[in-house]
This record gives structure tokens, sequence and C-alpha cells, in this order.
């Protein structure tokens, strides 16, 4: 390719070690987003299956509105957080479609 074209080689090859290191960055940074997702996702389906089995416990303490405003605030907290990390995807595919349409 070189020998071809040495400029052309430089523009096809030159990005890719940024480009790399890019996806790679962004990769790390999702996975420990989704990560922590999921987890808090787990903490919610526990805390849903908790409410569900004592539902006379709290009932027979008047608990309700406490136990609906804890699991208001906690899914507000996992919509906050998917969020982010649909910003963060959106972002890298953004960044691909740009870079794949720039190279045509």
């Amino acid at each position: 390719m070189v020998h071809i074209s040495p400029k052309l080689t430089f523009w096809a090859v030159g990005p890719l070690p940024f480009a790399s290191l890019l996806v790679q960055g962004f990769g790390t940074r999702i996975h420990k987003r989704f990560e922590r997702i999921q987890a808090m996702f787990s903490d919610i389906s526990a805390k849903a299956q908790e409410n569900f089995a004592g539902a006379r416990l709290i009932r027979a303490f008047a608990q309700e509105d406490a136990e609906i405003a804890s699991f208001e605030t906690a899914n507000q907290e996992y919509i906050k957080r998917s969020l982010h990390l649909v910003r963060l995807m959106a972002m890298l595919w953004a960044l691909a479609r740009n870079w794949s349409s720039a190279s045509r």
C-alpha cells in the first residue's frame, strides 16, 4: 500500500491507533456503568420481592407510603443512570458513524 500511495496509506492506517484507544476508553466506561446499572436493577428487584413477601407486615405497620417513596426513589435513580449509559453509548455510536462516513 505504501508503494502505491503513501499519503492514502497514512490516512487509512494513521487514525487506527487513536480509534482503538477511543473505543477502549468508551468500552471501559460503558462496561462499568452497565455493571452498576445491573447491580441497581438487582437491588430494585430484591426490594420488590421483599415488599411482595412482606405485604401484610408493611400494611400492619402502615408503611405503604414510605415503601412506595423508597421504591420510587430507587427507580428514578435507575432511570437516571440508564440514561447516562445510553448517552455514552450514543456518543460512541455517533463517533463511529461519523468516522466511517468520513473515510468514504
